[in-house]
């Protein structure tokens, strides 16, 4: 009888919260803070490319963990911000 590996394996490529924020900020993405609530926006003026920031968005809308991530990052940041 074969024993199965039973090892854990990561994933191909983890998500990082902090990269996943930066990349969207050099894309020219931002944020707003409003009470628990995050809101995602660019510019509709600017030299924005609209297609790769919603290719990037797709990471945080079509996964609730990343989503959850980047949700937490951002309202760390702020409460941070606040105090500084």
């Amino acid at each position: 009888m074969n024993a199965l590996n039973q090892q854990a394996v990561a994933p191909a490529h983890a998500f990082d919260p902090n990269h996943w924020l930066a990349r969207y900020i050099d894309l020219g993405g931002g944020y707003s803070v409003v009470g628990d609530a995050i809101w995602l926006h660019w510019s509709l003026n600017g030299d924005v490319d609209e297609q790769a920031l919603r290719a990037h968005e797709a990471a945080v809308r079509r996964d609730p963990a990343n989503h959850a991530a980047v949700k937490t990052l951002i309202l760390h940041r702020s409460s941070r911000e606040m105090v500084e």
